[in-house]
């Protein structure tokens, strides 16, 4: 969870509630489901920390209140992710390893790290091996039935392996993803599978990042490694269409024949030119409308509509996916906190800064200290001598700031009344030049995802 979401955090939650379509209504036009099944509740996020860790692609055998279990580590959609078999009942609880009827979203368009789909067919493999009667999972229908519980593993599994091994051989072959989602289809007999429905996850994008994961962005063409500037290319592309009333002309058309990711892509380039170009965005925006209506897989679907409301300003940012925690916060090591924010540096204010801050916590016996050197923030897990602020509190106090957010600096001020945030070298003013150098989280209607 930390490593996956911790210095990404900010647009990992934005674009989450873009797949989960927070931005939007329910209903026909609207948002219809999660794929994995009906409209994503959030309850209150908490974290209890592990005393019982299952080593790494091996299994533990306990027994919990006459219930024997054997739990087994299936790397999948996570490294962690844990199945559970009970060999009594036989009885197999597949955790997240098959993501409910649907095909697998072997890479998720919010983002993520690579996800490697050949660790994950194997994973099966694994649970293919248990003598189970009843499978039971986090997402989807029970199975029941030796051989409807072999049916699925083995279909589920094969799916994978066919999008992997399919997209390795046409990617030897010199092919890139826009060719690859061309050649890369599953078989009738896995397409069909009441299993494999592209309700959640798709081949096709899917293959896009088996590509990006194995090969990285660089499909070979030197034009790539070397574009022109963004805006720059925009204004070019807008000239060689004729002008931008020309291109939305053009869009009409592509529109009335039903091609409404090329008019989509073609509006993309006024758009950049001036943001403020309502009617191409709204022109788009339609685009996008109706390409959702077409769509089976949710995450496309959703995230079109949120593409949508977001080019028309009519994001709706009150229910929001939050992942911010004080259980987890407090669980997060303190060296990860502070390697989070070396990332959050504006290098560009601080290329002639040298200055460092050291914060010690009595509750934890822990010392660090970040240097800020010349536009780079390097952590050292210690207190170095000489340091310009240097802190002394307590973990607990830290935890206190952080939750806070924008009520940081009452906070703060709390706590040095209390002499629980007391400097031994440096001051408040000095704390707060430091922490100048430091970029601010944007807020959800701050950032965009689609009017660039």
């Amino acid at each position: 969870m930390a490593n996956w979401s911790s210095n990404l955090g900010t647009l990992f939650g934005h674009r989450t509630s873009y797949t989960g379509a927070k931005h939007v209504e329910e209903g026909e036009h609207g948002t219809v489901n999660d794929g994995l099944g009906p409209r994503f509740m959030q309850g209150a996020i908490s974290f209890i920390e592990p005393n019982l860790l299952v080593p790494s692609q091996s299994h533990i055998e306990i027994e919990i209140a006459g219930v024997k279990m054997h739990i087994e580590n299936v790397p999948s959609e996570t490294k962690d992710e844990l199945v559970v078999y009970f060999p009594e009942q036989k009885i197999l609880h597949a955790a997240e390893v098959l993501q409910g009827e649907n095909f697998p979203n072997l890479h998720t368009i919010r983002g993520t790290k690579f996800r490697d789909p050949s660790m994950w067919f194997k994973g099966i493999d694994v649970m293919r091996k248990f003598d189970t009667e009843i499978m039971i999972n986090s997402h989807g229908r029970p199975v029941e039935g030796k051989e409807a519980v072999s049916d699925v593993l083995t279909a589920y599994r094969d799916a994978i392996q066919y999008t992997h091994d399919q997209t390795i051989r046409y990617m030897n072959k010199g092919m890139t993803p826009d060719e690859l989602v061309e050649v890369v289809k599953l078989p009738k007999h896995l397409a069909e599978h009441p299993w494999l429905g592209e309700h959640y996850g798709t081949v096709a994008h899917a293959v896009r990042q088996i590509y990006v994961g194995y090969n990285g962005f660089f499909e070979a063409d030197p034009w790539q490694l070397e574009p022109m500037a963004y805006e720059q290319r925009a204004k070019a592309f807008v000239e060689i269409m004729g002008g931008r009333d020309n291109i939305i002309d053009t869009a009409k058309a592509a529109m009335k024949a039903e091609n409404y990711t090329f008019a989509a892509e073609i509006l993309s380039y006024p758009i950049t030119v001036n943001k403020q170009d309502m009617e191409a965005r709204e022109m788009k925006a339609q685009a996008y409308k109706a390409w959702a209506a077409d769509q089976v897989n949710i995450n496309w679907r959703n995230w079109a509509l949120n593409a949508a409301a977001e080019l028309e300003n009519k994001r709706d940012f009150s229910n929001m996916i939050s992942f911010a925690s004080v259980d987890v916060l407090t669980a997060l090591p303190s060296k990860q906190i502070f390697d989070m924010m070396t990332s959050t540096l504006i290098a560009e204010n601080s290329l002639d800064v040298n200055m460092m801050l050291t914060y010690n916590f009595s509750d934890t016996n822990e010392a660090f200290t970040i240097e800020i050197r010349n536009g780079i923030a390097q952590l050292h897990e210690e207190a170095v001598k000489g340091a310009d602020v240097q802190i002394n509190t307590t973990r607990a106090v830290l935890n206190q700031i952080l939750i806070a957010g924008p009520n940081a600096q009452q906070v703060i001020g709390t706590n040095l009344q209390s002499g629980a945030f007391k400097f031994s070298n440096g001051d408040i003013k000095g704390f707060g030049q430091f922490m100048s150098y430091f970029d601010k989280p944007m807020t959800p209607e701050e950032i965009m995802l689609i009017v660039r």
